[in-house]
């Protein structure tokens, strides 16, 4: 199990280089009239602000950590419904249920306050 666990590390902390890369893409400087007109020539637009990007990349961490409390929560009501009688299993099961929920409940929490703050950081900085 352990194994699983540090694959599944491994590969959450990957996807958001594999799956966003919109988030390296560079700003293009207003200032510079050659890198302007290859930027319309190529097709490429303006880039989302810094408070903008800091925000999403935040909120990509915070739903794959989600994720993997849920999946936490699945694994525990495996073990509780598999547990045969035996009192071990069900007390570790138990734990693990309540351990992820109040995770998920202080994810919730710092997605709310993530978001607010990065929202009115973006009003400020437009």
């Amino acid at each position: 199990m352990k194994k699983f666990f540090s694959k599944f590390g491994a590969w959450a902390s990957t996807l958001p280089i594999l799956f966003f890369p919109a988030v390296t893409m560079a700003q293009i400087s207003k200032g510079t009239e050659k890198l302007a007109e290859v930027a319309t020539a190529s097709g490429f637009k303006q880039g989302p602000t810094l408070p903008v990007m800091v925000g999403n990349i935040i909120n990509i961490i915070l739903s794959i950590v989600g994720v993997y409390f849920v999946v936490i929560i699945v694994y525990a009501g495996w073990l509780y419904l598999s547990d045969s009688g035996d009192s071990a299993k069900v007390k570790k099961a138990k734990t693990l249920m309540g351990q992820a929920v109040i995770g998920i409940v202080i994810i919730l929490a710092a997605y709310s306050i993530s978001n607010f703050v990065i929202t009115n950081l973006a009003s400020i900085a437009a």
